[in-house]
C-alpha cells in the first residue's frame, strides 16, 4: 500500500509546548503508513535529538535559510541577513506587536523572497500559527492544508485580516482545548465549521523511558525537603514573578522546600533581581533549559504551573503520566486538564494562592483524591482527523488507552 506523504512545518525544535507536542506526535506515528518530512524555519533546539530517525528533516533553500537563521557563510546570505534586520526594525516601529510584525513582514517581504518547497504532499500540517502557517500555505504544494493554534487567541494580538486570509485557505483549523476552540470561533465566526479540538498526545513509553535516565544532580543534598519543580520559558505569561513571591511566603511560614525552575527566556535577569530582593536565593533556582526535563518531574514532590494563560499544557499531561501532584493557577482553560481536588489543585492567580495550595498539599496530600495518571490519546483517530478521513467536528478524540 502506498504511504501517505505528510509534511509538518514548525519554527524550530526549541523547548516549548508546541514543539514538545510535535515530538510526542512524531514518536507515536506508524511509519509503515506514513512518509513524514519535517521543515523547520530554524534547524535548532534541544528536541532535535528526540525526532525519530524515520522523519526526514528538510533543509531550507538559500534565501529562506538566510532570513530565518543567523549562521550565514556566503556573501549573498549575509546580504539577506541585513535585509532581515532592516525589515524587522522598520516593521517593529510600524506595528509594535511582534506577532503582528511577523505577519506583515511575511506578507510584504518574506513571501516574495522565500523559495518554494519541492514536491507534492497529501497533507501539509503547519504545527504552529504565524510564520510556519504562512510558509506552509504559500510555499508548499499539497492536496490538504492544516494549521494549528496552541494557545487561547483571546490573549494575543493578531493581524486579523492577514490571519483570516490564511485560515480561509485551511481545510482544517486545529487547536488543543475546548476553550481554544471557543476563542477561535469567537474571533473568526465565519470559519467555525473548520475548527476542531485535537488534544496534545503524550507518549507514555517515551516519557517514562526518558524520566528514568538519571537522577538530577541539583536534587542531591536536598533529600529531607520538599522539591518543587516548574517547567516553562522564562517569560511573563508563565507567572514566575508570582513563584518568587510565593517562595517568600513559604519561607515566612517555615516550609522546608527547594524550588527548581527549568527554562530560559527574556525574564531571567528580572527574575534573578527579584529573587535577590526577596532573599530567596537559597530556595529558588533558575537552572536553565534541560534537553530532558523528565527526571526532574519524576523526582519532584510537587509540580507547580503558575501560568497567566495557556492553550493546553504539555507539562501537565506529562506530570500526570509520571503520577505527580499538580498545583496550577486558574487560567481560562485550566479545567480542560485539571479538576480541583481530583487530579490536582487549582489556585488563585497570585502568590498567596500558589503558596496556600502548596501548604494545603504538604499538610494533607489526600486533598488530591483521584487518579493522577494521564492516558495516551488515540493516534489513529488523530491522524484520521488530520487527513480528513474522520468527521472533523469530532472534538476531543482522547480515549483511555494506556500503553
Amino acid at each position: 500500500m502506498k504511504k501517505i506523504k505528510i509534511l509538518f512545518v514548525c519554527a524550530s525544535m526549541k523547548v516549548g509546548g508546541a514543539e514538545k507536542s510535535l515530538v510526542n506526535l512524531l514518536n507515536l506515528i506508524d511509519y509503515s503508513k506514513y512518509d513524514v518530512d519535517l521543515l523547520l524555519l530554524q534547524k535548532q533546539g534541544a528536541f532535535l535529538k528526540q525526532i525519530p530517525e524515520q522523519v526526514k528533516i528538510l533543509e531550507l533553500k538559500s534565501r529562506a535559510r538566510a532570513l530565518y537563521n543567523s549562521e550565514n557563510r556566503k556573501i549573498h546570505e549575509y546580504l539577506m541577513s541585513v535585509i532581515k534586520y532592516v525589515v524587522t526594525f522598520v516593521e517593529l516601529i510600524r506595528w509594535k506587536e511582534y506577532d503582528v510584525l511577523r505577519a506583515h513582514r511575511w506578507k510584504d517581504i518574506y513571501s516574495k523572497l522565500c523559495e518554494n518547497v519541492e514536491g507534492m504532499y497529501d497533507v501539509v500540517v503547519a504545527f504552529q500559527s504565524g510564520e510556519p502557517t504562512y510558509y506552509a500555505f504559500d510555499k508548499v504544494k499539497s492536496k490538504r492544508y492544516v494549521t494549528f493554534f496552541h494557545t487561547d487567541i483571546s490573549n494575543i494580538k493578531l493581524a486579523n485580516e492577514i490571519e483570516r486570509n490564511y485560515l480561509k485557505k485551511a481545510d482544517l483549523i486545529a487547536t488543543i482545548s475546548t476553550k481554544c476552540v471557543e476563542s477561535i470561533r469567537t474571533e473568526f465566526p465565519e470559519l467555525k465549521g473548520k475548527v476542531v479540538c485535537l488534544e496534545n498526545l503524550s507518549s507514555k513509553k517515551l516519557i517514562t523511558r526518558l524520566a528514568g535516565e538519571n537522577q538530577p544532580e541539583e536534587f542531591m543534598g536536598f533529600k529531607d525537603c520538599i522539591k518543587i519543580v516548574s517547567v516553562g520559558r522564562l517569560v511573563k505569561l508563565k507567572g514566575y514573578d508570582m513563584v518568587v513571591d510565593a517562595a517568600k511566603i513559604l519561607r515566612e511560614c517555615r516550609i522546608n522546600f527547594q524550588w527548581f525552575i527549568i527554562g530560559e527566556g527574556e525574564e531571567r535577569k528580572a527574575l534573578e533581581k527579584q529573587i535577590r530582593e526577596k532573599a530567596v536565593e537559597k530556595y529558588v533556582h533558575l537552572i536553565g533549559m534541560r534537553e530532558n526535563p523528565y527526571p526532574y518531574i519524576k523526582y519532584a514532590d510537587i509540580i507547580v504551573q503558575s501560568s497567566r494563560y495557556e492553550g493546553k499544557s504539555v507539562v501537565l499531561d506529562e506530570a500526570k503520566i509520571l503520577e505527580k501532584p499538580i498545583i496550577v493557577t486558574n487560567y481560562n482553560s485550566v479545567e480542560d486538564q485539571v479538576l480541583d481536588g481530583i487530579n490536582g489543585l487549582i489556585c488563585n492567580m497570585d502568590a498567596e494562592g500558589i503558596a496556600e495550595r502548596i501548604k494545603d498539599y504538604i499538610q494533607n496530600p489526600e486533598v488530591i483524591r483521584g487518579d493522577t495518571r494521564n492516558y495516551d490519546g488515540d493516534i489513529d483517530a488523530y491522524m484520521d482527523v488530520l487527513l480528513g478521513i474522520k468527521n472533523e467536528k469530532c472534538g476531543n478524540i482522547k480515549n483511555e488507552k494506556n500503553n
